[in-house]
């Protein structure tokens, strides 16, 4: 029983370092449930089939998803997320992948079992924190990691039972929210002087981006964007009258509150007869092309009821936002894309054949900075939006946490820089754990 492919044969070759280096990495150890019976119980060759496939699933799945697997050892796999580079959804991608793996190994079929087993299971533990890397070798594994990380995620496995995926939660923070949770628990494991507060995933929420995983547990009044708003609004209402273009860009840091705003002219726009449809980008490995425009183009059939279209097509995708532009609806599309600076090459060359149709194009886009002529159009209006100041932070902590010491706000306004998603972020964070006052 093989399952492994060509396909799935990827070239997870790394960058190494020149000497040791430290990095904040998020780890993920898997391990394959009840594997010393499985041994005991099966043929030689057949238990190492099993581990064969397992490990294929493994290598496919961790290459999807940009982690790396450093070492495997009989039948568990350590594997990094971050490396050589870090992104803001490391943590969120190693969850993934555990989901992931665990649902493909699950639905293996191996020529023989023992009587009463009839599915292969693994059990996981995910955590982060600082590593110390070097190069490795045959005993040591494609990397040398050195620190508390490694043998923290592994220890985590351990106590999974089978079929279960725990997370330390403090490391992971907000990444936890993209999913769902259960056996919320505090562990003690072995050579730690502090237990660990663990989460087991149990599957995915509905949320795809951040600000949507945060906002699942409630969102604060806008804030310091109102003469923003009023700007974006009174622009578009006037080349609306002219029967002219207007593209909006709206400009910030990470977390700094685009997709807030976005969410805000929504509301607001969409109450005053306009039709708005909503796009955004994004940075996982597997997303597709033209994937805002996708977006919205759904959006607008399912509206609307117009024909279906083939959203994997390129050149229909383009016709019918031609179209759609021209048609003339009884409400003014707006379209609303967040997040383009993950845009895809076929994002922009769609947005600049749009740009130059004679229909007017009423557009808002949320970026962390200019990308190329066609966001950078004469007669676009930018917003670069501002961290909070300390009276802001305090609104939004009286938000979720009505008479919090002082001392406590200043502490969040400093750790968070005064950047609204991290505030929300840290105010969920320690009103869980019941330290907020």
């Amino acid at each position: 029983m093989n399952t492994e492919t060509s396909a799935d044969r990827v070239d997870l070759s790394l960058q190494l370092p020149d000497g040791p280096v430290r990095r904040h990495l998020v780890l993920l150890f898997i391990d394959l449930s009840a594997s010393s019976f499985l041994a005991e119980q099966l043929e030689a060759e057949h238990f190492a089939e099993i581990l064969q496939s397992i490990r294929g699933v493994c290598r496919a799945t961790m290459a999807r998803h940009g982690g790396h697997i450093v070492r495997a050892q009989g039948d568990g796999v350590l594997a990094i997320f971050g490396f050589p580079e870090p992104a803001e959804n490391d943590g969120r991608r190693a969850c993934e992948a555990a989901l992931e793996v665990h649902a493909q190994v699950a639905r293996l079929a191996p020529v023989a079992l023992p009587e009463g087993s009839h599915t292969l299971q693994m059990h996981s533990g995910i955590h982060a924190g600082l590593v110390l890397i070097s190069e490795g070798d045959l005993e040591r594994g494609r990397l040398e990691l050195v620190g508390d990380a490694p043998n923290t995620a592994a220890r985590l496995s351990a106590f999974a039972p089978a079929g279960t995926i725990y997370a330390d939660v403090q490391s992971l923070g907000p990444s936890l929210n993209f999913f769902t949770l259960a056996s919320d628990q505090l562990l003690m494991l072995p050579g730690r002087s502090t237990p660990v507060r663990v989460v087991s995933i149990t599957g995915r929420t509905s949320a795809t981006r951040r600000f949507d995983a945060t906002s699942l547990h409630g969102v604060a009044p806008l804030l310091g964007r109102e003469q923003v708003v009023a700007r974006v609004c009174a622009s578009l209402s006037a080349a609306k009258e002219r029967g002219a273009t207007q593209i909006v860009q709206v400009r910030g840091e990470a977390g700094i509150g685009k997709t807030r705003l976005l969410e805000e002219l929504d509301r607001h726009l969409s109450s005053q007869g306009w039709w708005c449809l909503r796009g955004s980008c994004e940075n996982l490995l597997r997303t597709e092309a033209q994937l805002p425009f996708t977006q919205m183009l759904s959006q607008a059939q399912a509206d609307s009821g117009a024909h279906r279209t083939d959203l994997t097509n390129a050149a229909a995708v383009k016709s019918d936002f031609v179209s759609l532009l021209a048609s003339s609806p009884p409400l003014q599309p707006l379209l609303l894309i967040d997040d383009w600076q993950w845009a895809d090459d076929a994002s922009r060359q769609l947005l600049s054949a749009l740009q130059e149709q004679p229909a007017p194009l009423m557009l808002v886009l949320a970026t962390r900075g200019l990308h190329g002529p066609a966001e950078a159009r004469d007669g676009a209006l930018r917003f670069d939006l501002d961290p909070f100041n300390e009276s802001e932070t305090q609104a939004t902590v009286d938000r979720w946490a009505p008479g919090t010491d002082p001392f406590v706000v200043t502490e969040i306004h400093q750790y968070a820089g005064g950047i609204p998603l991290l505030v929300d972020e840290i105010c969920h964070t320690v009103r869980s754990q019941g330290a907020m006052a």
